[in-house]
């Protein structure tokens, strides 16, 4: 458990027994009765206290004391600012969980994604060119037409029919010939004998599952 997380179960401690208490002068606060605050230590529920009365929102009457028997409480008096503090205080938290989940959200969202250009370039996100293929060229052909249908299974019969041309190269090698190779061909294509998919985007959750954590150009 970090400290801010143990500075934070301290402080909703104090905020829920706040509420129950009929004396604000003398707030008592069970340690065995909040949820993970009997896993912090007495050194660091008294080192949090203290940090939080120099905030000036409360003052400390009593500490807990060792060892941590099911009776172990401390007492605080809070003071008038104490409840606008704890509302400010929770929506920061609030608002850094927030953007924690967003950031973890981004990245496990995070894609490469392959661009075609009109001059036949091979892009990963507009910035690293993997290959510049011939117009009208078997590679191209290919390359074209599952370009524009990704994520989709084709024989080598069905795309024949599609392209209008006979596929005279095996799956793998037009694929290298593309310019994937390696993790690159295994993150973007699905290739067998007979059968092709272009996958595209690739997310992060894509790489974690076929076992890629990082790729380099």
């Amino acid at each position: 458990m970090t400290y801010d997380e143990k500075y934070s179960l301290i402080v909703k401690a104090v905020n829920d027994a706040k509420k129950f208490s009929t004396d604000v002068n003398n707030v008592d606060v069970p340690v065995n009765g909040n949820v993970g605050l009997w896993n912090v230590s007495v050194d660091d529920i008294t080192k949090i206290l203290q940090q939080i009365e120099r905030e000036g929102v409360l003052r400390i009457k009593k500490l807990p004391k060792p060892p941590l028997t099911t009776d172990v409480h401390f007492i605080v008096s809070v003071n008038e600012t104490f409840d606008g503090w704890v509302k400010k205080y929770l929506t920061i938290e609030g608002i850094q969980k927030l953007k924690q989940e967003q950031r973890t959200d981004a990245i496990a969202q995070a894609e490469l994604q392959i661009y075609y250009t009109p001059a036949r370039e091979i892009l990963i996100n507009q910035l690293f060119l993997l290959h510049k293929t011939s117009f009208a060229t078997e590679n191209d052909m290919v390359f074209d037409y599952l370009f524009h249908h990704p994520n989709e299974n084709f024989t080598k019969r069905d795309l024949e029919t599609r392209i209008s041309t006979k596929i005279n190269k095996s799956f793998h090698k037009i694929v290298e010939n593309l310019g994937f190779s390696g993790d690159i061909k295994k993150l973007f294509f699905v290739v067998s004998k007979d059968a092709i998919l272009f996958r595209n985007p690739v997310t992060k959750s894509d790489m974690e599952q076929l076992g890629i954590l990082r790729i380099t150009f």
